[in-house]
């Protein structure tokens, strides 16, 4: 059983070497195979593998920062994957780098702020406000 994910991610890498290893220590610390770990060689290889099931739908640029989007079907864990990796790696990246995640319900974003820590927004989905309309 899994959820769609629609994900935003615009980032700036200052140290791509930093980026790749802490995806791969954040991989390790979570048990993955071996396997899937080797798989994490460089900085297209950790994205894709984050933010996508195949490959990402669309990249460019947004007022000069890369910028990736990605709609995939995974388990309900990896919404936790993806902010608790993001977290990980965030030393790597340069201020104003982020993540915005829409799962199935709400959605969030981690933004990362000076010193390498993350600042975390999470959004409700908006739903019916009991009000009828009358016709």
């Amino acid at each position: 059983m899994g959820q769609c994910y629609s994900v935003y991610l615009k980032v700036k890498l200052r140290d791509a070497d930093a980026f790749v290893r802490l995806t791969r220590e954040f991989a390790a610390a979570n048990k993955w195979p071996k396997q899937d770990i080797d798989r994490l060689t460089g900085i297209d290889s950790v994205i894709n593998c984050m933010i996508s099931s195949g490959g990402v739908d669309s990249c460019g640029y947004e007022d000069g920062w890369p910028v990736f989007r990605s709609g995939f079907d995974a388990s309900y864990s990896w919404n936790g994957a993806m902010e608790e990796w993001f977290r990980a790696v965030a030393p790597s990246l340069v201020p104003g780098s982020e993540i915005e995640v829409w799962p199935d319900s709400g959605s969030w974003k981690c933004t990362v702020k000076d010193g390498g820590k993350c600042e975390m927004t999470e959004y409700e989905e908006a739903g019916d406000d009991e009000e009828d309309d009358e016709i």
